[in-house]
């Protein structure tokens, strides 16, 4: 049995995450985000409020991290790290009033 081999570089991020976050007073809505392969663009939406766009990501060691351009002053910036196992991550979204997550993301097949 061979052991599946560690991603690395923007594979790490590529790809389709989903999962809960607790938004505070919004609730706790069942978010996908969606990763292109050079883990530049991110197109996320939620049950709850649909569609939120694609944006720009960046890459900073471990950790990918967006901002959504909507929300309090100037919306929330998102995070996504990728555990070692390739198959979960801890996202979380932040805006000037708040913070929220971590919470446990999982990569889909594709």
């Amino acid at each position: 049995m061979s052991a599946t081999p560690v991603l690395q570089g923007p594979a790490r991020f590529a790809g389709t995450w989903t999962g809960t976050i607790n938004q505070g007073v919004l609730g706790t809505p069942q978010v996908k985000i969606v990763v292109n392969t050079n883990a530049t663009l991110v197109t996320h939406s939620s049950n709850l409020s649909g569609a939120m766009g694609t944006h720009a990501a960046t890459i900073n060691g471990d950790t990918l991290k967006w901002h959504t351009g909507w929300g309090w002053l100037n919306g929330l910036t998102w995070t996504l790290t990728p555990n070692h196992d390739g198959q979960t991550a801890v996202a979380t979204s932040k805006s000037l009033v708040s913070a929220h997550g971590p919470a446990t993301f999982s990569r889909n097949p594709e």
